[in-house]
């Protein structure tokens, strides 16, 4: 009997958890797991060559990679700024939601003869569409003078290699001859302005009077109540304006001609007229702004790869007080 009772004893301690174990369970118990939700397969479209991977939702942050035309992504979704979260190559980072597409890059094609042809007669870019069709699928935006190969034509659509990808481009956007560079006024269809602590501006000439000193560096703070001017006599035809920045594909830029702080201002002072417009890389070519208050938006027929703008007076609008010629704001529209 002894012995039973002692047996009981014994097995009934031992079904009492100890107090270590029991602490050491209930925090086990208590730890989340943590898991990472799923991205979504992706691919890089609506570009020429490559687009940026960037270390943080802007325009302005630091580039990590490159990622080419075609290549797949995962994505997590958009954020901030227009941005998409993206892993690629093991590197998390941030692209342009404008460049992710559904579409996996098509079978390269293999011809042996082709002719080169350029993009034309369009404003930003022409479809790549699978299909020589309008309602066909879009493998690619091909930009504005870029070039590309192409094999027959059914005299409307020709067929053709572009980055490693076959399709077809309607036949009235192609050309044997790139098209010239020139500018015209337009409307922002939303490109990226690079900001005002990336660009250094320099002068031919700055207003100093009584008023105050009329810098180079008015026409870059995105403040239209400041202003650059020029010093030279007259009406400053032959000054320039240069704003130098790291190299970038620019689709053209916004202007606020004049003094624009106020009406008083604006109509007191000279505003450019013809301009003549130069980037690296290119022709210079000549443009008529319009005598008019507020922002005007300056488009390129084709971006242009360039690490400065020069903006030379060829012809001013009389001020009704002053001849110093004025220019408000220059902000530059990244194609990117």
């Amino acid at each position: 009997m002894r012995r039973a009772i002692i047996l009981f004893l014994f097995a009934l301690i031992l079904s009492v958890p100890f107090m270590g174990a029991a602490e050491e369970w209930t925090f086990g118990e208590s730890a989340e797991v943590v898991e990472e939700a799923s991205g979504t397969t992706l691919y890089i479209v609506n570009c020429e060559e490559s687009v940026t991977l960037r270390a943080a939702p802007s325009s302005e942050a630091e580039a990590l990679a490159q990622i080419s035309l075609g290549a797949a992504v995962t994505c997590y979704g958009d954020v901030e700024n227009d941005f998409s979260e993206v892993e690629y190559q093991g590197m998390r980072g941030y692209v342009s939601s404008r460049y992710l597409g559904w579409n996996s890059a098509p079978a390269v094609v293999e011809d042996a003869a082709g002719e080169t042809m350029y993009v034309v007669n369009c404003t930003q870019y022409v479809n790549l569409r699978a299909q020589p069709n309008t309602s066909s699928e879009i493998l690619a935006q091909v930009p504005l003078g870029a070039a590309v190969t192409a094999y027959e034509s059914d005299g409307s659509f020709h067929r053709v290699l572009y980055a490693g990808m076959e399709g077809y481009v309607a036949s009235e956007y192609l050309s044997s001859s790139p098209q010239p560079f020139s500018a015209y006024l337009g409307d922002d269809p939303g490109y990226s302005r690079l900001g005002t602590d990336s660009v250094e501006a320099y002068a031919s000439s700055e207003q100093v009077d009584q008023y105050g000193y009329y810098a180079a560096s008015n026409a870059n703070d995105a403040d239209p109540s400041t202003a650059w001017a020029e010093g030279a006599d007259g009406l400053g035809e032959g000054e320039w304006l240069s704003l130098f920045f790291d190299e970038r594909m620019v689709a053209g830029f916004a202007i606020q001609a004049g003094y624009q702080r106020s009406a008083e201002t604006y109509n007191g002072n000279a505003r450019p007229a013809q301009i003549c417009i130069s980037v690296a890389g290119e022709d210079d070519c000549l443009l008529m702004l319009a005598d008019s208050r507020g922002e005007q938006v300056v488009l390129f027929t084709r971006p242009a790869l360039t690490d400065f703008l020069s903006i030379e007076i060829v012809s001013a609008y009389s001020g009704s007080n002053y001849a110093d010629t004025c220019i408000s704001d220059v902000r530059i529209l990244l194609a990117e």
